[in-house]
């Protein structure tokens, strides 16, 4: 994800980097340019109580339809129980913080990873659109609970990591929005791997007799 915006950058776009907690890491064990990007990301949860306040009385005032709209799309994603309807309310807040930020910012598309939820809640709460990159696994376990196919038809365009991700994506959305998915490999090659060698005299592989592979 660093490398994608750094390059996005180079390319001409504006970028500015949201995330919902704090880095994984002292500074002292981060590289140059992570330690660069710590300085100008916004964490989110780390805002103080003072900003959240802020930018929900912003934005009940100045919208207070889309605020709603935010609020029931948050609320109906913890129809599952009772726990993740607290989530949602903690969703909720996120949402708001960010797209009011993103207001103020002058930003009107938001691309999430990990997020997904909130980039949603901000799309239905703030004139803005969203693109996502689904990783997996947990969206596809329980593409219902995940809300998959909505975020999938609200984003102007979704990303998968891997081949086998890009089929479910298709298979939960359906062949209408198959034209937004996008596949973006996700890999790392260690630098001292080598490609294995074949024996110099591999076994055969085992057959079996063709009636034992039919009915």
């Amino acid at each position: 994800m660093l490398r994608e915006m750094r390059l996005l950058r180079r390319c001409g776009f504006e970028i500015h980097a949201f995330s919902s907690g704090g880095p994984d890491r002292p500074l002292a064990a981060m590289t140059d340019v992570e330690r660069e990007e710590v300085r100008t990301t916004r964490y989110v949860k780390n805002a103080g109580l003072l900003r959240f306040a802020g930018a929900h009385i912003g934005t009940l005032f100045s919208r207070p339809i889309s605020c709603f709209r935010g609020l029931c799309c948050a609320l109906c994603m913890g129809m599952w129980s009772p726990r993740h309807a607290l989530y949602g309310w903690f969703y909720f807040t996120e949402a708001v913080l960010v797209g009011y930020s993103m207001m103020r910012l002058g930003l009107r598309h938001r691309h999430t990873h990990f997020a997904s939820t909130v980039a949603l809640i901000v799309a239905r709460t703030f004139p803005v659109t969203m693109s996502a990159t689904f990783h997996g696994p947990m969206e596809f376990e329980n593409p219902a609970a995940f809300r998959l196919r909505e975020k999938i038809r609200a984003s102007l365009f979704s990303c998968a990591i891997s081949r086998y991700r890009l089929s479910q994506l298709m298979y939960v959305s359906g062949r209408s929005q198959w034209p937004k998915l996008e596949l973006t490999l996700s890999g790392w090659t260690p630098p001292s791997s080598r490609r294995g060698r074949f024996g110099p005299a591999p076994l055969p592989f085992k057959s079996f007799p063709s009636a034992s592979l039919c009915p």
